[in-house]
């Protein structure tokens, strides 16, 4: 089986390895137009947010028979032309068990926050424009703070017990309630 992979920066040495092994892959960066002339020549694609992979990449003369993509989302994929064309869709979506060891997306978004409380980007360009004056970037406290979470489930979730351990209120929105009260939490939006 034949493997394109129009991304190759955004998978892991290993990940790239793997596939190889198992594979003729071809990790080629591509750009959508490539991508998409390339794609039917294959018999499967390895894919993360960056590459959409469209319904006429699935059509009648198209060898592909699976979509790879270690995401949670599925925007990027046509999932009714995949399911019309019998190609099969391999992505974390169901893996649930998995993904509740996944924190990096939970981690990145408390960092933001906190870097945008701390005045942290703006420090950094101003070092790097050799200024050092530290009065403007003194930054605020997030303990006592609110905040507002819309969609509490897995992410959702964890944001909010590191929020709390950073002695922050949490509010939030789901629009499965049973998710807040199962979790301690107190909703904020009707």
């Amino acid at each position: 089986m034949r493997l394109l992979c129009p991304e190759p920066q955004n998978f892991s040495d290993r990940a790239r390895e793997v596939a190889a092994a198992h594979l003729e892959a071809d990790f080629e960066p591509l750009n959508q137009a490539q991508f998409d002339r390339l794609a039917p020549e294959y018999d499967a694609v390895m894919v993360r947010f960056s590459t959409r992979v469209g319904g006429h990449v699935m059509g009648r003369r198209s060898r592909l028979k699976a979509v790879l993509s270690p995401t949670t989302g599925v925007d990027h994929i046509d999932v009714k032309a995949a399911r019309g064309r019998r190609v099969k869709l391999f992505h974390l979506g169901d893996q649930s068990k998995f993904l509740r060891g996944v924190n990096a997306t939970a981690k990145l978004t408390v960092a933001l926050i906190l870097a945008l409380t701390r005045k942290l980007p703006q420090a950094a360009r101003a070092v790097l424009d050799g200024r050092w004056d530290v009065a403007p970037f003194r930054g605020h406290e997030v303990a006592g703070k609110t905040l507002g979470i819309v969609g509490y489930g897995r992410l959702g979730s964890k944001v909010a017990r590191t929020a709390r351990a950073m002695e922050m209120d949490v509010l939030a929105y789901d629009v499965r309630p049973r998710r807040l009260a199962a979790r301690g939490t107190r909703g904020g939006l009707p």
